[in-house]
């Protein structure tokens, strides 16, 4: 049976080491969110067609990307916010520190806020919390948090 309580996470990540400390920290947070990664703006973009035209039944709650060219790009925020079937679910940024100027850009282009890189698992947890805490409110969803 399905657990009606899963929050299904889209990443558009292209390093594998971060994918994996943000694969880590979500399974340290709770066992009920799917965590689906996208290498870069294309691959997030085809697999928005695909779920458009019908070709994936997965539809994520949330997506999250690492916001760092030429890997994704403030444009292709502005294109998943237009996108019909995605245009409701939030996006949240992560990126390097000499882009966290482009803050206000980021913001204007749609997204919920972004998001530092932070250099250690007990931050990442602390982040990734706040966004779950915030969206499960939004989704309706209670993210049952692993304790310890």
């Amino acid at each position: 049976m399905e657990n009606t309580n899963t929050i299904c996470v889209l990443f558009s990540e292209h390093d594998p080491d971060d994918q994996f400390i943000f694969k880590k920290a979500f399974e340290e947070i709770s066992k009920d969110i799917e965590l689906r990664f996208v290498y870069n703006d294309k691959q997030l973009l085809d697999f928005m067609l695909g779920a458009r035209d019908g070709d994936q039944q997965w539809k994520p709650d949330i997506i999250l990307a690492d916001i760092k060219p030429p890997f994704f790009k403030l444009p292709v925020l502005k294109q998943i916010k237009t996108h019909i079937g995605f245009d409701n679910v939030p996006v949240y940024l992560f990126a390097e520190n000499y882009y966290m100027e482009e803050t206000e850009k980021v913001r204007e282009s749609g997204a919920e806020d972004i998001y530092c890189k932070p250099n250690s698992l007990k931050k990442l947890k602390k982040i990734l919390e706040t966004i779950l805490e915030k969206e499960s409110n939004r989704l309706k969803k209670e993210i049952p948090v692993k304790s310890g």
